[in-house]
């Protein structure tokens, strides 16, 4: 098959796109943690919380009962029938234009009602006939059991006794609400609250000796996309949750939901519902960075590419009763051998070899070394024939006040031994002397940002971004190339895997603005920050390397309002990653936090994916970065300029939008 072919199947990464319905059958892989966030197990009311892309969707979908009882599915788990989890993703766009402000709050609540009673009504409908092809009997216990269409047809106002046409009335019924919107008459918008369609119906299952042990769990997606009143109304219904049928949400971490409910009472965590965040479930993971391999590789066999890798199978891979398969030694070794055969890793020092073969980076560092006083020439050449990783550091470290080319003698006089301090400096400085001379010279590309390793840096093991930088790097190969298996698939060139990190960061930057509802401003913040951070990289002196993240000095402690703001929808869309801060032992007053640049955003930049130094700024600086003008940032820019001693520009020349 074409290697086009294959490539065109990897390119789903994201679960809207990889089915017609929402099973993820044959197309999930089990995570390790799965066991300590079970949905179909834990009782009571759930929040599933998670960063951008790091599979929250996926997940509940695995759950749910299109993937359990998928009619593809030769069998179904043992304890399927135990736990009946539906699936309810809102048209955001739509929910938000039933603006209270527009149209009065009872029609807009109404509207919502309807809308929200008449989609989870098509899904317990559909739950209905998935388990139904798997449990045949389930469709003669339906139909005898009277009292359960008695009360649907009160919900539906119709007299239809089969599921299909009752499914096909609320098809019908769901279009007259959607374009109700318009209607200046609201006396035909149905009155339907899924709360009590539920409460009426769910019992009655229970005479159906199929469903007599049946607890059901309604999964709400993209909760934080809601507006304020609907979440208000979902929390009323998830106070009331219990054993037997329950309402979760699923949201992105670190959004700003409200508590409130229709009554007084607010949702209260611990009491009401119990929060679950999958970012951190993979911290746990026994072999760092395999979880992603998996993914990739069932995602490159989507296309029935034969394996040579033994248990690695769609239904292995997406059975939780085969988890013990995955462990086995072999298999490990397996997966992570094939993925590093096609996305080869390399060492800092295989890099710098790598860079002086470049006749461009060679004549920078012999120029650069032949600056430094009683260096011999011939020392020089041996450095960069012999040991170019030495020769490569020592252009930064000879720029620090505390150089002095004897430790550069003592280190070569003692065979380069590892003990030698000045070893020490060459492993410290050299990774950041790479990317210096990227920044620096438009001409030299060195691959920095290749190899599977760097690609789980640059992701922060986040799926939907490994699988970008993935994505991207294949799109450069050739696409005429024929292959049979997996064994023939290409490996990656250093030169192909960077560049396709740049590219996926340069899309990841661009999409920065659309991220409602301040895009412009986490965009303005981002673009900035990075030319901040590009700014060090390109600095003459690297006394200081690799400037990745920022500290917000406060003079009260707490941070003001605006900034709080800024830095929750930061969070929230990934654009900033939060760490605990390092303590200043001579800060008298600071805030309890440091932020990173999302290292995605790296290869866009020239700049480290690695957390190693920060800079500081105040409240008025921060303010600044994110909403003052170009003039006021020039000045801010050019102060780092000096305090860097950078060879950049002294002049902006960065992206970014309007920040207002």
């Amino acid at each position: 098959m074409k290697l086009i072919d294959v490539i065109q199947k990897f390119s789903t990464a994201r679960a809207e796109f990889s089915s017609m319905t929402r099973s993820v059958h044959c197309k999930f892989v089990v995570p390790p943690y799965i066991d300590t966030i079970d949905l179909a197990k834990i009782d009571h009311s759930m929040a599933i919380v998670g960063g951008r892309g790091c599979g929250k969707t996926t997940y509940v979908r695995y759950f749910s009962h299109w993937t359990q009882f998928d009619p593809e599915r030769e069998t179904v788990e043992p304890d399927a029938l135990k736990s009946i989890v539906l699936y309810w993703k809102p048209d955001t766009a739509y929910c938000r234009s039933l603006t209270q402000s527009w149209l009065s709050e009872q029609i807009a609540t109404q509207l919502f009602h309807a809308l929200s009673g008449i989609e989870l009504l098509i899904e317990l409908i559909s739950a209905l006939q998935n388990i139904s092809h798997h449990f045949p009997a389930l469709t003669h216990e339906l139909a005898a059991n009277t009292r359960f269409w008695k009360k649907l047809n009160r919900v539906t106002h119709s007299t239809h006794t089969s599921l299909e046409e009752k499914k096909f009335w609320a098809e019908e019924t769901l279009y007259d609400v959607q374009v109700g919107i318009n209607a200046a008459d609201s006396s035909d918008i149905p009155k339907i609250d899924p709360k009590a369609v539920f409460e009426l119906l769910l019992p009655e299952l229970k005479e159906c000796s199929t469903l007599r042990m049946s607890r059901y769990k309604i999964f709400i997606d993209e909760f934080e996309n809601l507006a304020e009143y609907q979440q208000r109304i979902i929390n009323s219904y998830r106070k009331s949750s219990d054993v037997f049928f329950s309402w979760n949400v699923a949201h992105k971490r670190f959004a700003t939901l409200s508590n409130a409910t229709t009554g007084e009472e607010k949702l209260q965590l611990g009491n009401d519902y119990h929060e679950y965040t999958l970012d951190e479930s993979f911290k746990n993971e026994t072999h760092k960075g395999f979880f992603l391999c998996e993914l990739m590789l069932l995602s490159l066999l989507s296309h029935n590419l034969p394996c040579h890798i033994e248990n690695m199978q769609s239904d292995v891979l997406g059975d939780r009763t085969k988890l013990s398969l995955r462990r086995d030694r072999r298999y490990i070794r397996d997966v992570f051998n094939t993925v590093k055969r096609i996305l080869p890793s390399v060492g800092n020092r295989e890099i710098a070899r790598y860079a002086i073969s470049n006749s461009s980076v060679k004549t920078v560092v012999e120029n650069s070394l032949k600056q430094i006083k009683g260096l011999p020439k011939s020392t020089i050449m041996m450095l960069i024939e012999s040991k170019p990783e030495t020769a490569i550091a020592t252009v930064a470290i000879s720029n620090q006040k505390s150089f002095d080319v004897s430790q550069l003698q003592a280190y070569i006089d003692s065979n380069f031994s590892t003990k030698d301090p000045y070893h020490q400096r060459v492993q410290t400085y050299l990774f950041t002397s790479l990317l210096n001379f990227n920044a620096r010279f438009s001409y030299i590309t060195i691959p920095v940002y290749a190899g599977f390793d760097r690609f789980c840096q640059l992701s922060d093991f986040n799926i939907r971004r490994f699988i970008d930088l993935c994505y991207n790097s294949f799109k450069l190969m050739d696409y005429e190339s024929e292959i049979s298996s997996l064994k023939e698939f290409p490996t990656l060139t250093l030169e192909v895997m960077h560049q396709g990190a740049i590219n996926a960061s340069d899309r990841i930057i661009k999409e920065i603005p659309t991220y409602t509802p301040m895009g412009l401003t986490l965009s303005g913040l981002a673009n900035r920050l990075g030319d901040i951070f590009q700014i060090w990289q390109k600095g003459h002196n690297q006394s200081e390397p690799e400037r990745t993240h920022f500290f917000i000095k406060s003079d009260f402690g707490d941070l003001q309002e605006r900034i709080k703001e800024v830095i929750d929808q930061a969070r929230c869309w990934r654009v900033l990653i939060e760490y605990d801060a390092t303590k200043d032992k001579n800060a008298q007053k600071s805030s309890d936090y440091e932020y990173r640049l999302n290292p995605i955003y790296s290869p866009h930049f020239n700049i480290s994916c690695r957390k190693i130094r920060r800079i500081e700024i105040n409240e008025e600086q921060f303010l600044e970065i994110c909403f003052a003008d170009t003039q006021v940032y020039e000045r801010i820019r050019t102060q780092h300029i000096e305090d860097s001693k950078s060879k950049a520009d002294s002049t902006i020349n960065i992206e970014q939008g309007r920040l207002f």
